[in-house]
């Protein structure tokens, strides 16, 4: 395995530390080395809260949220701590566009990591991995969702490894690979790593939090960690066996090994049962664990993994190698991949874009038939008015779903852009001009039907500058309402800012207090208000040229309060043109773009602006769990200290086979032995058998 000059992957941390509420410094990973070479399956095996997510995070060289030391080499060479094209990483979520399908996933995807091969490359190698994750079958299935049936859970796993194998990386660091997946299909879905591993001389590094027996003989190194100490280093089968034989801890009959060596590391800090036995097989098992911890210092395991790391940093310095990383591809490639994808994503669920115009027509025929054939009267003014407002109003409300775009993707974006696929600014963009096509072709409709049912002047020009305002709302409304969604990181959060920011908005937008009679420290509010722009030239452009209003024929009458609409326009302060208001929606589109944009780069993502500092060495560390109570010499008549178990050829003895662990312990009359074994068909089914054979 060690026959290459230097490792893939290998690391010498010396500790990571995080940040408690408290603002105490918490220790999550003490100090630990090990080194990974091509063709190996590397797994990395402890409890809940045992710091194998923070492990793979650093190595893989993603965003930690604490601040850590050590050193850490990649390819035969020193590797920041910034993302690395190199080195695939697959966590625990899979996320993925749920109306692509599987192999349109997989080109796109390819797309992004291999700008240089062409279509014909990156159709090849996405064929190839189709076939080596056996995906061929379901290549053209929609990967789906709750609400789209797709592919099974074991194939998106699948999928979800298949997206990094794509760029062929020399490193595969995999989270929790077997999580939510049945025995059968977590021992397919390992295996076909090892294959890809094998064939390609690929480091793997993977977390398996319970594996079963058969699952663990499939990984080359194994390393238990246990509170962020390492517990055991060494191959995963007998030498695991007999590292723990020498502790006096050896895993009863017919229990899986994988199973014992969890619940030797894995104790819980208190227990909801406060009798005496509970309490002393508590305190046993933490005295169990101590031991195990104390142990690893002075074992061989230690020792090999201290060689390896020794190795692969001598042969590093040795060789002054520069790890070299794929040229990031151009900023054009990037957005026209990224909006070819998000036009495929968006427009393929016809739900979606019909429930959108839907929506707007039935708004608009609502609007229409309260307005219907407004006249020419003195009431026809207020009527006019008010039309206008409320359908500029509903107009913005169109788009109100943009609010969402960015939070409901933010995880698949933060997962893309960790790993080096493209620029923010890309995909910010990318996004926008997708969501473009439809909240357009519905504002086109919505106003079309307004205008001609509500009975505004019968006038082309009029009509174009109506439509032409409310398209220019709609992409104003649609710049506030995404700078809204990349100040929140959740759906709620993203929601309550767009309200907060429409009220706001809608109170200063000419129609529920007069322009003339605004605060003048709140003047600024109206000149950025898109509400305002667009309903003072609407409505200016409708009520110029009216012409007489009907009852006025006598100036002095007392019910002629406006004899033309040029009267009602100046009395309620319309004087915006169109040409003005378009002018200064387009700029205030591009205002909110760009802080849209600012909120997306520096606070949507884990900028490094906001990335957590180096925690200072002065602050205090959390304060430590109390030690285990020592066994009490006289105790209760009822309890007694469990006895060591025999070691002589009596004893039970587990063995590893290629296909799992088999135990043999012998009964009182020695005359049968019980045997467990897992035996694994061609399909990859797993099923184990008791089998009671006659000793010898």
């Amino acid at each position: 395995m060690e026959s290459k000059s230097y490792a893939r992957l290998a690391w010498d941390i010396k500790r990571y530390d995080v940040l408690t509420p408290k603002k105490e410094r918490k220790r999550v990973l003490h100090a630990t080395s090990h080194a990974v070479y091509g063709g190996e399956l590397f797994l990395i095996l402890g409890p809940s809260g045992s710091g194998k997510t923070s492990l793979v995070t650093i190595l893989a060289g993603r965003n930690a949220t604490g601040s850590w030391s050590g050193a850490l080499l990649a390819e035969g060479a020193p590797a920041g701590r910034g993302p690395r094209r190199s080195t695939g990483f697959v966590d625990q979520q899979p996320l993925f566009f749920s109306t692509l399908t599987v192999r349109e996933s997989l080109t796109y995807t390819g797309r992004l990591r291999l700008p240089t091969v062409g279509a014909k490359g990156v159709r090849a190698t996405v064929e190839r991995v189709l076939n080596d994750l056996d995906l061929g079958r379901c290549g053209d299935t929609y990967v789906g969702d709750e609400r789209l049936k797709g592919i099974s859970g074991g194939e998106k796993k699948r999928l979800q490894i298949a997206a990094e194998l794509v760029s062929d990386p020399n490193m595969l660091v995999l989270d929790e690979p077997t999580s939510g997946l049945d025995a059968a299909t977590a021992l397919l879905t390992v295996r076909s790593v090892s294959r890809i591993a094998n064939d390609g001389a690929k480091a793997v590094v993977a977390v398996v939090h319970q594996p079963r027996a058969a699952l663990m003989l499939l990984f080359d190194m194994a390393l238990v960690l246990s509170e962020g100490r390492p517990a055991y280093s060494g191959h995963p089968g007998d030498e695991l066996l007999r590292h723990f034989s020498t502790l006096g801890l050896e895993p009863p009959a017919h229990d899986n090994p994988a199973d014992f060596v969890m619940d030797l590391v894995a104790v819980p800090d208190e227990i909801f049962e406060t009798d005496a036995e509970s309490v002393a097989a508590l305190d046993l098992r933490k005295r169990d664990r101590t031991r195990v911890l104390d142990a690893y210092g002075a074992s061989r395991g230690a020792a090999d993994a201290a060689r390896r790391y020794g190795a692969a940093a001598a042969a590093a310095a040795g060789e002054a190698r520069e790890r070299r990383e794929p040229a990031p591809s151009s900023w054009l490639y990037q957005f026209d991949v990224l909006a070819r994808r998000a036009f495929t994503y968006k427009f393929r669920d016809e739900m979606v874009v019909v429930t959108q115009v839907s929506m707007a027509l039935i708004m608009a025929v609502l609007l229409g038939a309260i307005y219907y054939d407004l006249g020419l009267g003195q009431e026809s003014v207020q009527n006019r008015v008010g039309a206008v407002s409320f359908s500029m109003l509903l107009m913005s409300f169109i788009a109100f779903d943009v609010v969402l775009l960015f939070p409901k993707e933010r995880d698949l974006y933060k997962r893309e852009h960790a790993a080096g696929l493209y620029c923010p600014s890309a995909f910010f963009h990318a996004r926008c001009v997708a969501e473009l096509p439809g909240h357009l072709v519905a504002g086109g409709c919505y106003a079309t039907v307004t205008y001609w049912m509500m009975g505004f002047q019968q006038d082309l020009g009029k009509f174009l500058s109506y439509v032409a305002l409310c398209e220019a709302l709609v992409l104003s409304g649609t710049s506030l309402l995404i700078a809204c969604g990349c100040l929140a990181k959740d759906f709620e959060g993203a929601n309550n800012i767009a309200t907060v920011a429409y009220c706001l908005f809608m109170m200063f937008d000419g129609h529920y207090i007069n322009n003339k009679s605004i605060p003048e420290g709140a003047r600024w509010i109206k000149q950025l208000n898109f509400f305002n722009w667009g309903i003072s030239a609407a409505a200016r452009s409708e009520l110029k040229g009216l012409g007489e209003m009907h009852g006025c024929r006598d100036p002095a009458s007392q019910k002629c309060v406006f004899q033309r609409g040029d009267d009602a326009a100046d009395y309620y302060g319309y004087h915006q043109t169109v040409r003005e208001a378009l002018a200064a929606l387009a700029l205030i589109c591009v205002v909110m773009r760009f802080l849209g944009f600012l909120a997306f780069k520096y606070f949507f993502q884990d900028h490094p602006l906001f990335a957590p500092k180096p925690i200072p060495d002065d602050l205090p560390p959390e304060p430590a769990p109390e030690p285990a109570a020592p066994a009490p010499e006289d105790g209760p008549e009822d309890l007694e200290e469990p006895a060591e178990p025999p070691r002589d050829a009596r004893a039970s003895s587990w063995a590893a086979t290629p296909g799992g662990f088999v135990h043999v312990g012998e009964a009182e009359d020695a005359s049968y032995s019980d045997v467990l074994l897992c035996n694994f068909s061609s399909a990859d089914r797993a099923s184990p058998s008791f089998i009671d054979a006659p000793s010898k």
